[in-house]
């Protein structure tokens, strides 16, 4: 019923949107150039209008007068009826991120995403190595959900993998896919970001999307693999089923307010995105608790654990190499709950690692079989033999 409610809701704001048949002024360039090229960005129509439209250059930062000197800014004209672009040269003197924005006064004419963020960096080399390690950590994330579902076919058994965890990961990724989806394919939701956001670029990519789908696809494989194969006595906790059933009830109900016009869409896909970062936090306390209770990681995959840890440093690394690059520690420094998130993660990989590998080290993925001293239906009898014990 709440995902039925969710696609009615989005299916109307594509038919809604598909109804306006306003011109658009439209900036096409590319974000990021280095320090001393000149920057060229084209401005065109994506309709002919029947009246001339003026279009005037604007920047917005702390560093416009730093780093552009304009060579052709002036007002330039787009003749009624033509479908002619304008051509607009920069030149970059210095580093940093701003914003170029562009105005007309043309009746008829949509400018509201006529803009174009630009980053001038220091180095050619560095936007490189970001991009590469913007990649291997893409890609390690990626990967990381496959260890898991390897290791539970192998044992044929879900021993050691704690459920609060899976509930959590695929409500939090869940989540996090409809507020990739909405913000970017959807008109409404991104004027709806460009209205309360004015001149931000979108925060989301195509790459952002396939990885969030990719990992509820992958989690949801985990969670069959949790009724077909041996499980023992393990279920999901009464806490994990009262936050779960909290967090799903007040996305449907925000969901009915937001299609109902009480609250905007924009608060509600914001809601989803708070939710998994709040997610995020708390997903991997269960199974490192879980796994200080049994004295033991097996069945809880370790490769998933150097993936997450190697993409997250990546992640890291390329965070600071970007600000350095363009003079802006706003990503770090000003959005600090993103890097706090991120370090978070990290310290639970790191917990992990040090589970595995010093305090609970077992050489063999068979020896599940005599460490489950808590979700086995033998367990008195294992303790009996005194094997629990030696674990």
């Amino acid at each position: 019923m709440w995902l039925k409610l969710l696609v009615i809701f989005v299916l109307f704001d594509v038919i809604l949107a598909s109804s306006e048949s306003q011109s658009k002024l439209i900036v096409k360039a590319a974000d990021s150039y280095i320090v001393g090229k000149n920057v060229h960005l084209e401005v065109y129509l994506s309709e002919p209008v029947n009246v001339t439209v003026p279009v005037s250059l604007f920047c917005k930062g702390n560093k416009c007068t730093k780093i552009f000197k304009c060579e052709s800014c002036n007002n330039q004209t787009i003749p009624a009826n033509s479908n002619e672009s304008l051509i607009f040269d920069l030149e970059a003197f210095d580093v940093g991120i701003v914003t170029l924005i562009f105005n007309t006064t043309a009746p008829g004419v949509d400018f509201k995403r006529a803009y174009l963020t630009i980053s001038v960096g220091h180095s050619s080399l560095i936007v490189i190595i970001s991009y590469v390690v913007g990649w291997i950590y893409f890609s390690a994330w990626s990967i990381s959900f496959y260890p898991q579902v390897w290791t539970n076919y192998k044992r044929k058994s879900v021993v050691g993998l704690n459920f609060d965890f899976l509930g959590l990961n695929i409500t939090g990724f869940l989540f996090y896919s409809i507020f990739n989806i909405c913000l970017k394919f959807y008109p409404s939701y991104q004027d709806a970001y460009h209205n309360y956001f004015k001149y931000s670029k979108i925060p989301v990519e195509l790459n952002d999307v396939g990885f969030s789908v990719h990992a509820v696809i992958l989690t949801g494989i985990t969670i069959i693999q949790c009724f077909i194969y041996e499980r023992g006595n393990q279920r999901l906790s009464y806490t994990a089923r009262i936050l779960l059933v909290l967090l799903w009830s007040a996305a449907g109900v925000m969901l009915i307010l937001a299609a109902t016009q009480v609250i905007s869409k924009l608060f509600y896909v914001y809601y989803l995105s708070y939710a998994k970062l709040g997610i995020t936090i708390l997903k991997y306390t269960p199974q490192a608790w879980y796994n200080f209770k049994r004295k033991s990681t097996v069945g809880w995959s370790i490769g998933n654990v150097l993936l997450d840890f190697t993409g997250g440093i990546f992640s890291l690394l390329q965070m600071f190499l970007d600000s350095y690059n363009y003079d802006d520690w706003s990503n770090i420094f000003g959005n600090f709950t993103k890097f706090g998130l991120g370090m978070i993660s990290i310290s639970f990989d790191i917990l992990f690692i040090l589970q595995h590998y010093a305090c609970y080290p077992h050489k063999k993925d068979e020896e599940s079989d005599l460490i489950d001293d808590s979700v086995q239906t033998n367990t008195k009898q294992l303790n009996n033999e005194g094997i629990i014990n030696k674990c």
